[in-house]
């Protein structure tokens, strides 16, 4: 039987997951962190030469040369607190806030126990922002990624960058993970080397769980977004 192809589909396919931590916890310097990522393959029509946040550059006092600011480092989560940021959402668009001093509490629908997370001041993280990254104005390094907001105390919950690089690198056991160069030519993400016999099993064997993995995130999601309609944001924060 051929398969059926959507026209729609195939003109708006970003890309497709080669690996996910599903929402999940883990534990760093013994505070527990909620972390949630994903790794895509870009298609090569949607990629970008550059990784930009365009319009970001106004907010960025070392880039003031350049209007659309390129994410250039990662903060250490040593640094993190009373950080000026910014971040581009899907719903909010370009804005901007403050780090908080000090990291709060956290419990996300379907958590029976609180987890710590770093928060921002501002009206960024409404829901649809969840994904974005949330960028400090000094440097243009990369602080966190948007998880959760309280609407009832204007927060947006992140989980650090740091985290989660260092999880991706843990989780697919890689020698190395970080932000993409800054001029990246196509052809650099299409010719490259292929993996060795040891990294193929454990790419199939990374392929299966995060398949297993997407489908029952997806299913929770739905779940808990259906369970947290009637749930007051000042009790448990909502996603983004």
């Amino acid at each position: 039987m051929d398969e059926i192809v959507d026209p729609l589909y195939e003109k708006h396919k970003l890309g497709t997951i080669l690996a996910s931590s599903g929402l999940r916890r883990v534990i760093k310097n013994g505070i527990k962190h909620e972390v949630d990522w994903a790794l895509v393959k870009i298609e090569p029509n949607r990629l970008e030469h550059i990784n930009t946040i365009r319009g970001g550059g106004k907010y960025c006092q070392g880039q003031v040369e350049c209007e659309d600011l390129y994410p250039n480092g990662i903060v250490p989560i040593t640094e993190l607190g009373v950080n000026r940021v910014h971040a581009s959402g899907r719903t909010t668009g370009l804005q901007t806030g403050e780090m908080s001093q000090c990291m709060g509490s956290l419990m996300l629908p379907g958590r029976a126990s609180w987890s710590r997370s770093w928060h921002v001041i501002g009206n960024l993280g409404i829901p649809g922002d969840s994904g974005s990254w949330v960028v400090e104005n000094t440097h243009g390094r990369v602080v966190g990624v948007v998880i959760a907001r309280d609407d009832c105390n204007n927060f947006t919950y992140i989980a650090p960058m740091e985290l989660l690089i260092d999880d991706i690198k843990e989780t697919l056991g890689a020698n190395e993970v970080g932000l993409p160069p800054r001029h990246l030519k196509r052809e650099q993400t299409l010719d490259a080397p292929q993996p060795s016999r040891s990294s193929s099993k454990r790419r199939q064997l990374v392929d299966a769980i995060s398949r297993s993995i997407v489908q029952g995130e997806l299913e929770s999601a739905t779940a808990s977004r259906k369970g947290n309609m009637n749930v007051s944001p000042a009790t448990v924060p909502s996603f983004g």
